[in-house]
């Protein structure tokens, strides 16, 4: 045990429970060390003068006003320990209460309020009317998609546009007189055409 160590332990001796291991290397330190046994001394008799009644002759209280003195600093210590405790808990348990109450109020507004509610709406009269309504398949000019117009759309106005070439062969008009119709093929790897002629027979001639 060093200087230290011993004038700590001298200093508060009924604060501290000391085991018996420490209480022996106390006093061994005190032994050995002039020093820390003169101070451990001086302590001694400083409390034992404390003891005598005559040290509260002069004073302003008594003994028993001193006592009630002792206690109320004690109680104060603790309340202000209490009172550190509890301003640093109070903003945290604050937050805490406003999440409760901020989750609340949704939860309950969501279910009772009618405008925060969604609406499905389904109407079956609505959904039979309109497949009852016949659709007018318009003819259009040769080579394309015909035009569906529905019925519930204004004059003129077709659900698909008019004009979008036809991916199928479409019956043309007949060639004039003394032309041949042919067939053309081009390879898209080597680049070769071929022409097919068709002659009055029907007959395909390369």
């Amino acid at each position: 045990m060093n200087c230290r160590s011993a004038r700590r332990r001298l200093s508060d001796p009924t604060g501290r429970i000391f085991s018996a291991g420490s209480k022996k290397r106390l006093e061994q330190h005190l032994r050995e060390c002039a020093s820390c046994r003169t101070e451990a001394s001086a302590f001694r008799a400083g409390i034992e003068a404390l003891k005598h009644p005559a040290v509260f002759d002069d004073a302003d209280f008594t003994e028993a006003e001193w006592r009630v003195a002792i206690r109320a600093a004690v109680a104060g210590g603790k309340t202000a320990k209490s009172d550190r405790f509890a301003r640093f808990f109070r903003p945290s348990l604050g937050c805490v209460l406003g999440v409760l109450l901020v989750g609340a109020a949704i939860f309950f507004g969501v279910r009772h309020i009618p405008w925060l509610i969604p609406k499905v709406e389904n109407h079956p009269s609505r959904a039979a009317a309109s497949a009852a309504r016949p659709r007018i398949i318009k003819p259009n000019a040769p080579g394309t998609i015909p035009a569906e117009t529905d019925s519930r759309a204004p004059a003129g106005g077709t659900v698909f546009s008019a004009g979008r070439p036809s991916p199928f062969p479409s019956s043309a008009a007949p060639p004039p007189a003394g032309d041949v119709p042919s067939f053309t093929w081009i390879s898209e790897e080597t680049g070769l055409q071929i022409v097919w002629f068709i002659n009055d027979s029907l007959n395909l001639e390369e």
